[in-house]
């Protein structure tokens, strides 16, 4: 748990607009809800590791292609905590 605190303290990350409104047509074609397609074209941005998230939205085939989505239970499994 602690390594993943520092990740986030280290983490320091500024999305411009522009490089924003480049993936936010390409979200919407692969999620839905508006509200989700705007997260998902910011994680498209930054292009993390992965994106942990519950949403079942994201738990799809071609939002899997583009990113490691993941539960959070399988990330802490990945990580070795129970």
């Amino acid at each position: 748990l602690m390594e993943i605190e520092r990740s986030l303290v280290d983490f320091e990350l500024i999305i411009t607009e522009k490089d924003y409104r480049k993936n936010i047509l390409k979200a919407k074609e692969l999620i839905r809800k508006e509200k989700d397609s705007r997260i998902l074209a910011a994680v498209l941005t930054i292009s993390p590791d992965y994106c942990v998230t519950g949403d079942k939205d994201f738990h799809n085939s071609r939002v899997k292609q583009l990113v490691a989505v993941r539960y959070t239970k399988e990330v802490l499994a990945e990580l070795g905590v129970k």
